[in-house]
């Protein structure tokens, strides 16, 4: 049998349910990267309500656009800014500005770093995009905004310390590392707190490639202090005391949430 012969029955699969495939191979990506690179590593999991002991939250304009945090997730960001004294809240990656715009009403300052129109662009974002940047906290008087890549800029330039820091920008390996890396030279005591987003693809699952930059950009006993938590797309470092979930997200609820939805049309 010769190359195409052998290469027929695959092609005629791929153009029969080119989707099904697609979905396999990232399955399959997905896994060797977890066998690959996690190399036996586990994330420990914690319940939210072990972190801020309730969630009574309203989120505020809200796009339900594409490239922003859940509302859980921004519900826990307020819920967990809220339990420091004029919290000092540093944002890497906030585009039109969902979150810092809701962080921003419960802390004393927030510094916002994300790329520039015009680096946007370049990196292939479209125009579209580009104009959202912003948006909705371009007018707060508590926000420094920076536009810079974070994986460039000099983080020294701040001068500054904070107490909660969200991670939500470049999503590659190279860029969570390198943002870890430096958001953990940033914090300002042991009572400080690492957020990321997009540690997971939904509510239970993990985001290797995510965790494994979290890790290698970790120490040992420092990665000891990262939790992926429940019921969000997020992980967390703290050094908290705290007690892992160790049986993992179940489907079966713990805890039910209420949900209020109102729409503010825009001029």
């Amino acid at each position: 049998m010769n190359p195409k012969q052998a290469a027929m029955p695959f092609l005629k699969l791929l153009f029969s349910n080119p989707r099904g495939i697609l979905k396999a191979l990232l399955r399959h990506t997905k896994e060797a990267y977890r066998a690959n690179q996690f190399k036996g590593h586990t994330i420990k999991k914690i319940d939210i309500l072990d972190v801020v002991d309730r969630i009574d939250e309203e989120v505020s304009s809200y796009t339900y656009l594409d490239g922003t945090s859940r509302t859980m997730d921004i519900a826990f960001l307020k819920a967990v800014c809220r339990k420091y004294q004029k919290c000092n809240y540093l944002e890497i990656g906030s585009w039109r500005g969902e979150s810092i715009l809701n962080v921003a009403s419960v802390v004393d300052r927030c510094t916002s770093i994300s790329l520039s129109k015009e680096e946007m662009i370049e990196f292939g974002l479209s125009s579209s995009d580009a104009q959202a940047l912003n948006f909705l906290s371009k007018e707060l008087p508590n926000v420094t905004h920076i536009e810079a890549n974070s994986q460039t800029y000099d983080f020294d330039q701040l001068n500054n310390k904070f107490d909660v820091i969200f991670i939500d920008g470049d999503h590659s390996y190279k860029g969570v590392k390198s943002d870890s890396i430096n958001a953990l030279k940033l914090l300002k005591d042991n009572d400080s707190v690492i957020i990321w987003h997009d540690c997971g693809f939904g509510m239970q699952d993990l985001r290797y490639e995510s965790i494994v930059a979290i890790r290698d950009a970790c120490s040992e006993e420092q990665f000891e202090h990262v939790y992926r938590v429940s019921n969000t797309m997020c992980a967390m470092y703290t050094k908290r005391a705290l007690t892992p979930n160790n049986s993992g997200f179940e489907t079966l609820p713990n805890k039910l949430f209420n949900v209020s939805i109102k729409s503010v049309k825009m001029n």
